[in-house]
Parts: C-alpha cells; structure tokens; sequence
C-alpha cells in the first residue's frame, strides 16, 4: 500500500500528523475526490478497526483517503476542548485542498462524528460536499443522568463539580462512563454539563451538507448515549439538505460486527445516489 506520511500545523500552531494512501484502483463514480477519515476518542491515524476495513474498500474502489489525527489523539483525549476539532479538521481539509482535491467526504467514527458534525455546523469548509457520521454519541447531560445504568457517571458528575467548585478544577480523575478515560474535572463538567454543548442533534438543522448517519443496532440498545438516536435523527432529517439520510445496521455494535464492511457499502450507494441527484 502506497501512503504518504503528512503533517500540518492548525491555526493555533498546534502540528498534528496523517497519512495519505492515493489509490491505484479505477476510480468510481462517486461526487468525491477523497475521503477524510476522523478516528474516535483516544484513537490514532494508523489504529486497525472500523477505518482499516474502510480504508482497506475505499482503495479498492479508487478513493484516495487521508486518516490523521487530531488534537485528541492517543492519550490525550482528556486534555482536548472537542470545540478545537474545527481548527484540526481546517488544516486538513486545507491540505487536501492544496493537494487539488476540493470535493471530500468527511468520515467520522464515534467522538470523531461529532467532531465533524461540530465543525460542518459552525466552520464548513468549502471543499466538503458531503458528511458521513458513523456512530455519533450523544452528549445529553439530562439523558446521560437520568440512565439508570450510568451510576459511575453520576459519580464523576458530583465529583467533577465538587472539585471545579473548590477550585482544583485542574486535577485529574480517573471515569469509566461513558467511556474509561483520564481527564480533568473542569474537562469532564465542559464536556458532559448540562450546557449540552456538544449534543450535535440540536446542531443538524444547520448543516448546510448532505449527511448519512450509521449507527449499530446493538449500539443503540445497549449504550445510553445512542438511546433513541435513530429516532431523534429521524425527527431532524426533514430540515437537512437533501439527500441526508439514516442507516441501522443490523445487529451491528460499535465496530459494526457481524458486518463490518456495511457502513462502507451503505455510503458508496448513498454517495452514488447524490451524483444522481447533481
């Protein structure tokens, strides 16, 4: 596999590193010059998973793609401010640019769905003429309290305030839910208050790009902040662009097992449904 080691510095001087795989593969006729493929919590640009498959298709079907990182990369989720994502995914999405390729598809997985959305809501970028969320979890303080299965959440939510309050809001905690990771308190009441700043479904109104939305049956069932998603996004999608649609996979969890090539084919036949519409 051919692939190009990048870099870029965001807006605010921060350098951030992707790979880019060009493909050899006859291109197919889709409205996209590239795919952006944005990881999830703690995740990375060279992590196996749900990106390595689609990587894996999108070369197959001569789509070019470009994994990187972002400023919550590996470890460092719990230092991040997930509004900074839009400065992350400029500088890419600007790169690609300056590459010639000015019609892409963003690709993001869980935490890196929301970011996209974020950044599509409040800082599109010209060269994205369509949004792929796989797996977006909802950030509904409200809901996430009220799940009677979220009792450690609770816990870091009382502890979080308790801290911010006494002003150590520096210090550091150690959460399992909504999912295990290190962060600050002052981060975890930023992140998961009741401002609800990053529940993208109140943002989706605002999307001025086509959208498909992937979720896992499974996920939806078992995990609070996917409870009643497809039928929050389902209320939404009258006021989207056209074209903007909603997938289950059946059965599917967060890596879209027993079917982890769907999410992949679903998009090709949305993305081929689009140029019909052009």
């Amino acid at each position: 596999m051919n692939v190009e080691l990048c870099r870029v510095t965001t807006s605010d001087g921060l350098q951030l590193d992707g790979a880019f795989h060009p493909s050899a593969a006859e291109k197919s006729s889709t409205p996209v010059e590239a795919f952006l493929l944005v990881h999830g919590t703690g995740g990375n640009f060279y992590a196996g998973g749900v990106f390595e498959t689609w990587a894996r298709l999108s070369l197959a079907a001569g789509i070019p793609m470009l994994r990187i990182n972002t400023r919550g990369h590996d470890g460092l989720a719990g230092r991040e401010c997930v509004a900074d994502c839009a400065q992350d995914l400029t500088a890419w999405l600007d790169w690609l640019a300056d590459r010639g390729l000015r019609r892409i598809a963003i690709v993001g997985h869980s935490m890196g769905a929301v970011k996209t959305l974020f950044t599509e809501a409040h800082r599109p970028h010209d060269s994205v003429v369509a949004c792929i969320a796989l797996s977006p979890p909802r950030f509904c303080h409200t809901m996430l309290m009220a799940d009677p299965r979220y009792t450690s959440f609770r816990e870091a939510w009382r502890r979080s305030v308790e801290l911010v309050a006494a002003g150590r809001g520096d210090e550091w905690l150690s959460v399992t839910q909504p999912l295990p990771l290190v962060i600050t308190a002052a981060g975890f009441v930023e992140k998961y208050g009741p401002e609800d700043r990053y529940d993208f479904v109140p943002w989706l109104e605002r999307l001025s790009k086509p959208t498909l939305f992937v979720v896992g049956e499974q996920t939806v069932a078992t995990s609070p902040p996917f409870a009643g998603l497809p039928e929050a996004i389902e209320r939404e999608l009258s006021r989207m662009p056209d074209g903007s649609g909603l997938h289950v996979v059946p059965g599917g969890d967060m890596a879209y097992r027993p079917s982890p090539e769907e999410p992949f084919r679903r998009a090709m036949e949305w993305l081929s449904a689009l140029s019909g519409r052009a």
